[in-house]
């Protein structure tokens, strides 16, 4: 088996996998696209060119970043491993940067499409891209999450410092969600993530509201609440003292939720503010 052979048939192997149902009739269409000195082009060559030579339709997303288009690919699951890829360069970089990465603050979502398969991008790219635009302050980009504490006054009288309760993007911030009022920020993450108190307190309540799943309510010195809701696991009972930092709670989907996250809440004397100035820069 010549190299050009090995490489058309790991290319293959790689189309089928990653669009499914994607039909490739004849040996002639890489015949037609590899030239006798083939060993000596690039595997990304030769793939461009088979791509382009198949001509077919095939079911991909659009994946959007803050409401812009930034890449064709596979599936939602190329997706996602873009979002790992920005992650674990910023973690590195952070790292380097003696700095804290808390995660990537932008919304995200897919549009499912039917293109031609010459045109959908791959994770790889996409993820440079994406960095490079970043880092530059250019847009199609990400906004980047570090973590800090920050003081902010609960009160006339106090400063409070917070940390975020858990590791992950947010998906949905404090404010008119839908015609109703959305009195949280929504934190994506994977089932089972830990969730930490994001101050010293006492756990007030810890059990299942309609609409919030298990929850878990901390109160505060300065007259604050912290409220964490659709959780997994409740690791935390009612009247127990807990340390910011300290593990309550585990990840889930209870409640009205359409994936797994952590619903999280301030209240200020009893009235929900938003979160966001309090966890993040």
């Amino acid at each position: 088996m010549t190299t050009a052979d090995l490489i058309t048939n790991e290319i293959y192997s790689d189309l089928v996998n990653r669009f499914h149902g994607l039909k490739i009739e004849e040996d002639t269409i890489y015949k037609s696209v590899i030239a006798s000195d083939s060993a000596q082009s690039s595997k990304e060559d030769v793939k461009a060119n088979i791509m382009k030579a198949l001509n077919a339709k095939v079911k991909a997303v659009e994946m959007h970043i803050d409401g812009n288009r930034v890449a064709l690919l596979a599936n939602v699951a190329e997706g996602e491993r873009v979002l790992k890829g920005l992650e674990a360069y910023y973690i590195n970089k952070t790292v380097n940067n003696h700095e804290k990465f808390k995660g990537i603050n932008s919304v995200v979502s897919y549009n499912p499409v039917e293109v031609y398969v010459s045109e959908v991008g791959d994770v790889e790219k996409t993820v440079e891209r994406l960095i490079a635009n970043t880092d530059q302050g250019l847009s199609p980009g990400v906004k980047v999450v570090y973590e800090k504490e920050r003081a902010v006054a609960a009160n006339s009288s106090k400063a409070v410092s917070m940390i975020a309760p858990t590791k992950g993007r947010i998906s949905s911030m404090y404010g008119k969600r839908w015609g109703r009022m959305h009195e949280g920020i929504d934190i994506a993450a994977k089932t089972g993530s830990p969730i930490y108190a994001a101050m010293d307190g006492k756990v007030i309540y810890a059990g299942w509201i309609k609409g919030y799943g298990k929850v878990v309510k901390i109160e505060h010195s300065g007259n604050l609440q912290t409220i964490y809701g659709h959780c997994s696991v409740l690791r935390v009972s009612e009247g127990k003292t807990v340390k910011k930092g300290e593990q309550i709670a585990d990840v889930g989907s209870t409640g009205n939720s359409t994936g797994p996250h952590l619903h999280f809440e301030v209240l200020v004397n009893g009235v929900p503010v938003n979160p966001y100035p309090y966890i993040y820069k």
